[in-house]
């Protein structure tokens, strides 16, 4: 009985630190029942004082693996596998040669309703329009680019 109270202790302490990673619920409920488990057999099998104070040490475990395990494990090889490295400021919400096109002009490849494909200077361009239906093969400009859309206007026969 006592290995069956080690086994769910261990068992239960590592899929409560497995859900830190692997979210959804599940391996924490288990965890936690194989806890409460652990408890149950602790009172069982030592008696009621020395269960009151496995009851109480499984809790400060409890906390202090879970403590460590944040700590320590996105070190490791699997947890660095698991875990963003890069922090925000390595991330970029825009193309730096989209806001390049601003100005621009080019010619409809496929009708805009309102999102379609453009040419500019030999190269394809995914844009939307102000929302105006603008059809194939028409003049459009670039004016303006929000993250990676490009927003495009036709462009006057006039001018």
């Amino acid at each position: 009985m006592e290995a069956f109270f080690f086994v769910l202790l261990v068992s239960g302490l590592f899929m409560i630190c497995l859900e830190i990673f692997l979210p959804g619920g599940i391996i924490g409920i288990f965890g936690g029942l194989a806890l409460a488990g652990a408890i149950v057999i602790g009172y069982l099998a030592f008696g009621s004082g020395k269960g009151t104070i496995i009851a109480i040490s499984i809790i400060m475990l409890l906390g202090i693996t879970v403590v460590l395990w944040i700590k320590y494990f996105p070190k490791t090889m699997i947890g660095k596998s698991l875990t963003l490295s890069m922090n925000e400021k390595d991330f970029k919400s825009s193309n730096a040669q989209f806001r390049e096109l601003v100005g621009k002009e080019g010619e409809t490849l496929t009708e805009l309703r309102p999102a379609g494909i453009i040419i500019i200077d030999g190269s394809k361009h995914d844009v939307v329009t102000e929302g105006i239906l603008i059809n194939q093969g028409q003049r459009v400009r670039v004016i303006k680019v929000e993250g990676n859309r490009i927003i495009v206007r036709q462009v006057n026969k006039n001018g």
